[in-house]
C-alpha cells in the first residue's frame, strides 16, 4: 500500500452494506492537502472516490445532502477537491449520481497544523519505579490564560486550564513511563499539539520486562480479548468478517477486510488474511481471488489460537490493523476489580502483516492508566509468525484504563495483526500437605508450601468447614510472613493449628488456604487468591482388623474408574472382604465383594466403575469373618484428574450387564431412551445422580440398540451399542 500523507486522519464510517452496491464506489476516503492554520479557513482536502461504475459518476457532498459534485472527470476513479477549509469535523456523503442513492456517509476531522510551535515540555524524573513524585515542565505557550492541557493517553483525554496548574505550568505527580502531553487552544477543539515525553526514574533499575506464567488462566480480565469468532468451531459455516467492536473501545473506524480493505486508519475483525478472503464481492470486477488482501502484499494466515482453544475454534477472529498516519489509542477497555498490591500480566499476540522488507515496521505501547508502560520491540516487515509481546504491572487504583497505542507513523507499512489481548493477576501455587489420624497420633498442624515467583502473596489465613452449616470460617488469625518481598526461593510455608485432641469428631474437617498481599486482601474474594484443592481431615482408627494389613492404597484408572488394592498377611478364617465407598469420609456405602483366598500372604484387587469426580473419594475395606465378626481397614483416599471431556460417552461397548455413561463435569443427565432399531422406544430411565450413572441391561436382547440422552438443559445426545 502507498501511504501518501503523514498527519493525523480521523474518520468515522458507516458501512451500511458490506457488499458492494451497483453504481457505487467501495473505496471512499479523505486525504488531506493543506492542514489549515489555527482558526483561518486555508486548509484543503481531497475526497477520492474509487472503484465503483464506468458508466455512472459518484457525487460527494459535505452539507448534508445540500449540494453535491461529481468525481470526474472520468466514470471509475475520481477526486473531489475541497479548498477554502477550517478546522473541523465534517459529514461527507457519496451517492449515484443517476439513482441518487446513498452509497456511504462518514465524518472526516480536519485538524488544524501544529499548534504552539514553540511549546516545550521537560521532564524530571521519580524517585522509584512506584513513585508519584516525577514532573513535567510547560514553556513557549501561545497563551498561559487561555489553553488547557491533557497528559495521560486516552480516548477521550481530560484537560485542564494550563493556569490552574500549580506549581505554574507544572504537572505533578507522574509515576515513571511515557507521557501524551497535549496543548489545546481554547478556541477550537481542532487547534492543538502533541508531545510525547518520558519521566523518568532516579532510583533503583525497574524490573525488565517479564510474564507471570499463568497466562492460560482462563479468567482473562480484558473483556473480548479473543475477538470471537464467526461460524462453527469445527471451521463450517464460517463469516470472514466479525463485527465491529463497541462503541467506546477504539478510535479506528471499521471496515471489513477485503478489496483494499482496510485502509490506512482503519481496522478489520476477521479470520483469516488469506487470498480470495474477500469471497463477499466486494470487488466490483467481481470475486477475485488474486486481489485480496491488498493485492498480496500481506502474508496469509489465521488468527493466533486457530482450532486451538475451544471459544475460538476454527472460525476465531482477530484484530487486523492498518495503522493510521500518526500515534493513537487502537483498542481501551475499563477494567474493575482491580487489587493495588497485586502484579497483573498485560500481553497479547501479535504479528506484522507486509511482506515487503523496507516497509514501516509495527510497534505498539502498553498503556496503563493513561501512562505507557511498555512498548514493543520493532516488528520487522518482511518477516511472518505470531510472537507474544506484554509486561507485568501493579496499579494504584480499583478500576484500571487499560490501553493498546500504535506507537509508530503510518506510511510505506505499519500494517498488523493483534489477538489474545490478555489482563490477569500473577498466581501462586499452593502444595498442600496431607491430612490423617489413626490410634495415639499426635497431628498438632496442617501445613502448605507456596510458592510465589512475584513475592507479593506474603500474607495468608486458614479456613475450616466444621461441617456444622457455617461454612469455612476463620482456623486461625491472619498471618504475614516477614521479609518475604525480598525472598530468592519465592517459597515459604504455612501451618495452621488443629483441635487437640483429635477425635472421630473431627473426621471429615476439611481445610484451605486464601493468600493475599496485604491483609486487607484475606476479606475481599476479589483480591484473596485461593484454589479448589482442599486438606481433609480422615480418621484412619475406626477399628483395626485383626490380620495384618501391609499396605492399600486406590488409584485411577482411567476417566471414570479406579481401584483399590490391598496386601495382607496372616489372614485365617477369612470369608470375604467387602469394599466400601464415600463422597464425605462419614457414609459408606456398597462396591464390591472379593472372596478372600486364606492363603498366609494374599493382594487383592476391587475396581470402582463409578468414580466420584466433584472431589474425594474416600474408601475402606470390611473385613468379614466366617463367625460372622466385622472390622474395618484404615481410610484411603482418591482425588480424581478433572474431567476435561466435553460430550456424553458410553462404555463398555459392546455391553453384557451395566453401561455405564461418562459426561463432562457440569453436566447432569436428565434421563435416558433405550430405542430398537426399528425406533421403539424400551426402555426409560430418570433415577441418575453425580454418584452413579448406570444402566443395568440384563433384560434387554442381544442386538443393535440407540441410546437418547437428555440433559438438565435439554439437549440430546444419541449414542449407538451393541448388546452382547
Amino acid at each position: 500500500m502507498k501511504k501518501l500523507f503523514i498527519l493525523v486522519v480521523l474518520l468515522s464510517l458507516t458501512y451500511s452494506k458490506l457488499f458492494a452496491q451497483a453504481g457505487c464506489p467501495v473505496d471512499v476516503k479523505a486525504l488531506v492537502i493543506t492542514a489549515p492554520t489555527c482558526g483561518s479557513s486555508n486548509g484543503s482536502f481531497d475526497v477520492q472516490v474509487g472503484f465503483h461504475s464506468n458508466t455512472v459518476l459518484a457525487q460527494v457532498s459535505l452539507d448534508g445532502f445540500a449540494t453535491f459534485q461529481d468525481d470526474g472527470p472520468l466514470p471509475g476513479t475520481g477526486i473531489v477537491h475541497f479548498t477554502s477549509k477550517s478546522a473541523g469535523t465534517y459529514t461527507i456523503s457519496v451517492r449515484n449520481s443517476v439513482t441518487l442513492a446513498i452509497c456511504q456517509t462518514f465524518t472526516f476531522t480536519f485538524i488544524a497544523s501544529q499548534y504552539d510551535t514553540t511549546a516545550t515540555v521537560t521532564a524530571t524524573p521519580a524517585s522509584g519505579c512506584f513513585n508519584a513524585d516525577g514532573s513535567i515542565a510547560l514553556a513557549g505557550l501561545t497563551s498561559n490564560a487561555t489553553d488547557s492541557v491533557s497528559w495521560l493517553s486516552n480516548l477521550t483525554p481530560t484537560f485542564v486550564a494550563v493556569n490552574t496548574l500549580s506549581p505554574a505550568n507544572t504537572i505533578t505527580g507522574l509515576i515513571p513511563g511515557n507521557y501524551y502531553v497535549v496543548l489545546k487552544s481554547a478556541g477550537s477543539n481542532f487547534c492543538y499539539s502533541t508531545h510525547k515525553v518520558n519521566v523518568g526514574n532516579t532510583g533503583a533499575a525497574c524490573a525488565a520486562p517479564t510474564f507471570c506464567g499463568n497466562a492460560a488462566d482462563p479468567n482473562n480480565m480484558f473483556p473480548n480479548g479473543t475477538f470471537g469468532n464467526g461460524g462453527d468451531p469445527d471451521g463450517t459455516n464460517a463469516q470472514i468478517n466479525g463485527p465491529p467492536l463497541a462503541a467506546g473501545i477504539t478510535q479506528y473506524p471499521y471496515q471489513p477486510i477485503g478489496y483494499r480493505g482496510p485502509e490506512d486508519g482503519f481496522y478489520s475483525i476477521t479470520n483469516n488474511t488469506y487470498l480470495g478472503s474477500d469471497f463477499l464481492g466486494n470487488d466490483p470486477t467481481g470475486p477475485n481471488v488474486s486481489n485480496t488482501p491488498f493485492n498480496s502484499q500481506w502474508f496469509q494466515g489465521y488468527d493466533h489460537d486457530h482450532s486451538a482453544t475451544p471459544d475460538d475454534g476454527e472460525n476465531g477472529y482477530m484484530l487486523v490493523v492498518n495503522a493510521s498516519f500518526a500515534p493513537d489509542v487502537v483498542i481501551q477497555q475499563t477494567i474493575p476489580n482491580m487489587c493495588t498490591e497485586k502484579k497483573y500480566q498485560f500481553s497479547a499476540w501479535i504479528r506484522d502483516l507486509d511482506q515487503n522488507v523496507g516497509q514501516i515496521p509495527a510497534k505498539v505501547e502498553f498503556i496503563v492508566n493513561g501512562v505507557g508502560l511498555y512498548t514493543t520491540p520493532v516488528l520487522p516487515t518482511g518477516t511472518s509468525g505470531w510472537q507474544q509481546v506484554g509486561f507485568t504491572f501493579q496499579t494504584n487504583t480499583s478500576t484500571a484504563v487499560i490501553s493498546i497505542r500504535n506507537d509508530t507513523t503510518g506510511g510505506l507499512g505499519n500494517d498488523w495483526a493483534m489477538d489474545d489481548i490478555y489482563v490477569g493477576d500473577c498466581q501462586p501455587t499452593v502444595a498442600l500437605g496431607t491430612l490423617s489420624f489413626g490410634c495415639g497420633t499426635l497431628l498438632d498442624s496442617a501445613s502448605a508450601t507456596v510458592t510465589d515467583a512475584s513475592n507479593i502473596y506474603d500474607t495468608y489465613q486458614w479456613l475450616v468447614n466444621r461441617n456444622d452449616g457455617s461454612g469455612y470460617v476463620a482456623a486461625d488469625t491472619i498471618i504475614t510472613v516477614p521479609g518475604f518481598n525480598a525472598s530468592v526461593t519465592h517459597t515459604y510455608t504455612s501451618k495452621v493449628a488443629l483441635p487437640t485432641p483429635l477425635t472421630s469428631a473431627s473426621a471429615g474437617w476439611s481445610y484451605k488456604l486464601i493468600l493475599g498481599t496485604t491483609a486487607a486482601d484475606i476479606s475481599s474474594p476479589t483480591c484473596y487468591f485461593t484454589d479448589s484443592n482442599v486438606l481433609v481431615l480422615t480418621n484412619t482408627c475406626s477399628i483395626i482388623l485383626p490380620i495384618k494389613l501391609v499396605s492399600i492404597k486406590a488409584v485411577q484408572l482411567n476417566q471414570n474408574s479406579g481401584e483399590v488394592n490391598w496386601i495382607v498377611a496372616s489372614q485365617n478364617n477369612v470369608s470375604e472382604y467387602i469394599v466400601q465407598k464415600s463422597t464425605d469420609g462419614k457414609t459408606f456405602y456398597y462396591v464390591t465383594t472379593v472372596t478372600a483366598n486364606n492363603n498366609s500372604n494374599a493382594s487383592y484387587t476391587a475396581e470402582d466403575d463409578d468414580l466420584y469426580t466433584g472431589g474425594l473419594n474416600y474408601y475402606r475395606v470390611e473385613e468379614v469373618d466366617e463367625d460372622g465378626s466385622v472390622h474395618y481397614s484404615q481410610v484411603v483416599t482418591l482425588n480424581p484428574a478433572p474431567n476435561t471431556n466435553t460430550t456424553i460417552e458410553i462404555y463398555p461397548n459392546p455391553v453384557v450387564n451395566d453401561l455405564y455413561l461418562s459426561k463432562p463435569q457440569n453436566t447432569v443427565i436428565k434421563s435416558a431412551f433405550i430405542i430398537d432399531a426399528i425406533g421403539q422406544t424400551l426402555m426409560e430411565v430418570n433415577d441418575f445422580n453425580n454418584f452413579t450413572n448406570s444402566i443395568q441391561l440384563n433384560n434387554l436382547p442381544t442386538g443393535f440398540y440407540e441410546l437418547k440422552v437428555i440433559d438438565s438443559k435439554n439437549q440430546v445426545t444419541n449414542l449407538k451399542f451393541i448388546k452382547k
